[in-house]
């Protein structure tokens, strides 16, 4: 198992005794421990920050960053009776399938069809919507653009990095749908404040009850998001959009299928496809 491995190598950088349950937990949620900050670690882990330092003083270092370059290493290391070696390409890319096959699975199974309903209704009845993106969330955005100028559902997709002008010429009868994964953007959570306190309706797609965008919205929508080390998942993130996409044909079918009918034979005509 992938937490026993990284255990296996934890264990090759120790230096000193250690705290047996903080070093089971960090191995079992090696992936998350990389991306939170040292107060979410002891909430989580339920220990000190003191019981922390220690735990960091085992393996050398003083910090938590420093932990981390050293834990980030062990998730490409495995333990063998004589040497710790380098992982392969097909190990590491195992672990990460697996991940995005419990992702989809947990999914399938959470989602709640009728937000989704109630989400298609919303965007129907707005008079345009803005989607709001931030580092590889963006492909998601595109996405469900691409869905929408299907249904010909007037949107603009904003980036965090866009002109601060544009947000502010938006006007509050807009539905705002923000897309924020960790690590959250501060100036996306900055960015989506405002428009919070300027009367927007707003929903997020997001990774986690304790997600900063949550507390901002009318309701929102928790992804299971789980990935190998730096890698985003965006695979219930694309699944969410097909439903969404399934769910806006379904309430206006007879534009969907006029709409699909003129693509067709507009692509015909113009011999588009191969």
């Amino acid at each position: 198992m992938p937490g026993n491995m990284t255990l296996a190598v934890l264990r090759d950088n120790l230096h000193g005794e250690v705290d047996e349950t903080l070093l089971q937990y960090v191995a079992i949620n090696a992936h998350k421990v990389l991306y939170i900050s040292l107060e979410q670690l002891c909430e989580r882990a339920a220990v000190s920050e003191e019981q922390v330092m220690e735990f960091f003083r085992a393996f050398n270092v003083v910090d938590f960053v420093a932990f981390k370059y050293i834990l980030r290493k062990c998730l490409y290391y495995e333990a063998t009776d004589r040497v710790t070696v380098k992982r392969s390409l097909s190990s590491l890319l195992d672990e990460s399938i697996r991940f995005e096959l419990h992702n989809l699975t947990s999914f399938c199974a959470g989602l709640d069809h009728d937000k989704v309903e109630q989400l298609a209704r919303d965007i129907w009845a707005s008079p345009e919507v803005t989607l709001f993106c931030a580092g590889p969330t963006l492909a998601l955005g595109h996405a469900l653009a691409s869905n929408f100028t299907i249904l010909k559902i007037r949107f603009h997709l904003f980036r965090t990095d866009d002109d601060t002008a544009t947000l502010e010429a938006l006007s509050p009868s807009n539905l705002l749908i923000v897309f924020g994964f960790a690590r959250y953007n501060a100036r996306q959570v900055a960015q989506i404040k405002l428009m919070h306190q300027r009367g927007f309706r707003i929903v997020c797609v997001t990774d986690s009850p304790d997600s900063p965008f949550i507390p901002l919205t009318d309701y929102h929508f928790i992804l299971p998001a789980d990935s190998f080390d730096f890698n985003t998942s965006l695979i219930s993130g694309m699944a969410f959009i097909e439903a969404l996409a399934l769910a806006l044909g379904m309430q206006r079918e007879k534009l969907l299928f006029s709409r699909i009918h003129a693509l067709d034979v507009d692509t015909q005509e113009t011999n588009m496809f191969w």
